[in-house]
């Protein structure tokens, strides 16, 4: 992982909806999506829950988040401390409890 702070960089990536600015001075909106994450980094197992579930993370400017509009981008970060961006469509789906891939 980069020596970077990961929620500094994805204050550098665009929103997961409409793909615009994310409104920096408001924080950052993180939203855990009901799709798996084939990347490590970041995940809702490893930034907004306990559970060691590796859910992928979308980011969101604050105006998506107010309309509650649904992201069709999820976020990862790689190694080097690059966002690489996931279309949510081709993301597997997350299905809780027992038999299920969570």
């Amino acid at each position: 992982m980069s020596d970077r702070d990961p929620l500094e960089i994805l204050l550098t990536a665009r929103c997961g909806r409409c793909r615009g600015e994310l409104d920096r001075d408001l924080g950052l909106n993180l939203v855990a999506l009901q799709h798996l994450a084939a990347w490590d980094h970041p995940t809702a197992g490893n930034v907004l829950e306990a559970a060691n579930i590796c859910r992928a993370v979308a980011v969101l400017c604050s105006t998506c988040i107010r309309e509650k509009k649904e992201p069709i981008e999820a976020v990862e970060i790689t190694a080097e401390g690059e966002v690489v961006y996931h279309d949510v469509a081709t993301l597997q789906r997350w299905i809780p409890g027992p038999g299920g891939t969570g």
